[in-house]
């Protein structure tokens, strides 16, 4: 897209199929100066590689090179934040899933979802619906640390990915790779 704001604007329009939609403007009133911006180089509870961390620090340093008040603050419960999405995930997948990806998937494709259950036990109907509790807890902490930190720059991942077709390595260090890209779960868990 050469324009990406014309872009959101397309993709924000209202649609009549779109149940999830809300019609927020697109164009507000200028934000309080200067903007606040957390930065969390390295998460508490995750293995984070040197480049990863140096990377989130030298965006600080050009934000606030750019008028951002910069400072290292952690949003709330972040290990726990990144975590929660896995138990829920599991129990979705495990109960809505699994009989079509056993079914359909390559041994690979299967194998995850094994390793998926050796992690987290599928929760039961009272645990999955606590577990959405803990999420609402959990976005009202956020909601109040982004009044403090309108934005907050952390990695999605502690280090790189295998690469593209190498699933016996990936397999292999499913662990590693599971804690090291958790916090890719904080964005989708709480909707932000």
């Amino acid at each position: 897209i050469r324009d990406s704001r014309l872009g959101l604007e397309a993709m924000a329009a209202a649609a009549p199929r779109d149940y999830r939609h809300t019609d927020v403007p697109l164009r507000g009133p200028a934000p309080h100066r200067p903007i606040r911006v957390a930065i969390v180089p390295a998460p508490a509870g995750a293995p984070i590689a040197t480049e990863v961390a140096e990377a989130i620090r030298r965006a600080g340093r050009l934000l606030e090179q750019a008028g951002y008040a910069v400072e290292e603050a952690a949003p709330p419960s972040l290990p726990d934040t990144a975590e929660l999405w896995y138990r829920i995930r599991t129990s979705e997948g495990w109960h809505l899933s699994r009989a079509n990806i056993m079914r359909h998937a390559d041994a690979d494709a299967r194998r995850v979802l094994e390793l998926m259950m050796e992690y987290h036990a599928p929760l039961d109907l009272p645990g999955y619906l606590a577990a959405w509790g803990e999420r609402d807890r959990m976005c009202d902490a956020w909601q109040r640390f982004f009044a403090t930190h309108e934005l907050v720059v952390m990695p999605s991942t502690g280090g790189p990915p295998p690469g593209v077709g190498d699933a016996p390595r990936a397999l292999a260090a499913a662990s590693q790779i599971r804690t090291t890209h958790r916090f890719q779960n904080v964005a989708p868990l709480l909707g932000i």
